[in-house]
């Protein structure tokens, strides 16, 4: 009776690991929601310092942070066509903490001091900046999936950001 009631015991422990398991892996699966703010910095290289030089100078931004241990990551991205351009987007949680990243990096003398050292040699090979922030609208999305849904269209994932742009010219 007693080795029973151990073999029921270990059937349903068994059983409750696999379902953690399995609800894991499903909770594992889904797809990451996407940053609430998100900032984009664009840079315009002028003709002719894009490629290998305009890199050289941007790896001192990523050797800066990765020297301070910087935890915010950002993803850079080059046009491949039209006028020579990087965008630069890092997200956030919220317009809190995105301002808070960045006081923290002005606290940072060490890293600040980096930062600008970076940004003066890089700017040397700039025509132009400016910069957005995006607001994603959870809202707007499951709304337009709704309506695609309902026009038989399934096979596609959208995101939808609200726009604010602040234009910041830059003298050749």
């Amino acid at each position: 009776m007693n080795m029973k009631k151990v073999k029921q015991f270990t059937g349903l422990m068994l059983g409750s690991y696999l379902l953690v398991g399995v609800l894991g892996m499903a909770v594992a699966q889904e797809p990451p929601l996407p940053p609430k703010v998100l900032s984009i910095a664009r840079e315009f290289v002028k003709p002719g310092r894009s490629g290998a030089l305009h890199e050289k100078a941007e790896s001192a931004f990523v050797q800066a942070m990765k020297s301070a241990k910087w935890p915010t990551h950002y993803l850079a991205v080059s046009a491949i066509t039209g006028k020579p351009r990087v965008l630069f987007l890092t997200g956030y949680d919220s317009f809190e903490a995105w301002e808070k990243d960045v006081l923290a990096q002005q606290a940072n003398p060490t890293l600040s001091a980096a930062l600008d050292k970076a940004a003066v040699a890089d700017g040397d090979l700039l025509s132009d900046v400016d910069a957005s922030a995006l607001v994603y609208h959870d809202e707007i999305v499951c709304a337009l999936i709704s309506t695609f849904r309902t026009c038989g269209i399934s096979k596609y994932l959208f995101t939808a950001f609200a726009l604010a742009t602040r234009q910041t010219g830059m003298q050749s």
